[in-house]
């Protein structure tokens, strides 16, 4: 099995979680071979990487941000980072990858998703919750199979064979370097034949908070998860991706989410000296919260549909104007 990480030292010690995490639940699997995008991460926090890795006998590579061109990616607030994974398939010389983001939790075995068959497949992903319109402006139908970017299985002989990296050049040269919705908005505008995986494979916070058909409501998703399958993610998570909402993260000393105690938990057997931080709520996100809990469900979608008409303005006048 490959694994593949990538992080700044910012993100390094949240990624020494994941990756702990990712070993310990994994130990039946006979090879791992973890690669680990590395953009200028401290030697202090590599040692403490390859340390974790070492206690579970594995193998791990370290691979230079320096080496991988982003020269035609518009300069944005958003890191060119967030883009590294999508510039590999020629430099990793293996036939598919697991990508996963740092800022998740790795609960149980990954080798039924590891084997899934990619044949003739370019990626595979977890649905995500966004509007339509985001969707729409890289070229897809609807939202329905729009996948989110924390986990990825990666055909990489696909993308070798068929020139990805090119056609996601080119994709870019469309909106003129600037893609909506960034690393995210790339994937699902390039990629029109993708698996949809289970939702436990990147159960994202979203899931712990809305049933499905709210979501569903929400971002006028036609098809969905159903409520059972979100139901069998919570029991059992494979991969929990932490994403803000209304629990905030892991590293923040207010988070509230349901898996904060497991994850306080590797941080002390694993030793990972993570700073927890003051991140307050945002008064947007304290109102949608205080929405959602105290008033029927009808009064919040109606919040939420007016929120989006504001969010709407934004990001046609911020990416709308770029496509050619």
């Amino acid at each position: 099995m490959n694994i593949l990480y990538s992080s700044d030292d910012n993100y390094a010690k949240i990624s020494m979680v994941s990756l702990a995490s990712m070993l310990e639940n994994n130990k039946e699997m006979k090879k791992i071979k973890i690669y680990y995008i590395d953009d200028n991460i401290s030697i202090e926090n590599k040692k403490k990487i390859i340390e974790i890795v070492n206690l579970f006998k594995r193998e791990i590579e370290f691979i230079s941000s320096d080496i991988l061109d982003t020269s035609f990616i518009m300069k944005t607030n958003f890191s060119k980072a967030g883009y590294y994974r999508l510039l590999i398939s020629n430099i990793i010389l293996e036939d598919k990858i697991l990508y996963i983001d740092c800022d998740t939790l790795i609960l149980n075995s990954l080798e039924k998703l590891w084997n899934i068959n990619m044949k003739n497949i370019p990626i595979a992903g977890v649905v995500d919750t966004v509007q339509n319109y985001v969707a729409t402006s890289v070229g897809m139908k609807n939202n329905s199979s729009y996948i989110n970017s924390g986990v990825m299985l990666i055909n990489l002989d696909y993308w070798r064979k068929n020139d990805i990296e090119k056609e996601i050049m080119n994709f870019f040269n469309q909106y003129s370097g600037k893609v909506p919705h960034h690393d995210q908005g790339v994937i699902n505008g390039v990629f029109e034949n993708k698996y949809i995986l289970e939702a436990k494979y990147n159960f994202m916070s979203q899931f712990y908070i809305y049933r499905a058909s709210e979501l569903a409501k929400i971002y006028n998703i036609k098809n969905y998860y159903s409520q059972d399958e979100i139901d069998d993610g919570k029991s059992n998570p494979v991969i929990v991706h932490f994403l803000n909402k209304f629990y905030g993260r892991p590293w923040g000393l207010e988070c509230a989410h349901p898996c904060l105690t497991i994850y306080n938990e590797y941080l002390k057997k694993y030793g990972i000296d993570l700073e927890k931080k003051n991140l307050k709520k945002s008064k947007k996100v304290k109102i949608r919260e205080l929405l959602y809990k105290k008033c029927p469900f009808v009064i919040y979608l109606m919040y939420e549909r007016l929120m989006d008409l504001k969010r709407y303005y934004v990001f046609k006048k911020e990416y709308l104007k770029n496509t050619k």
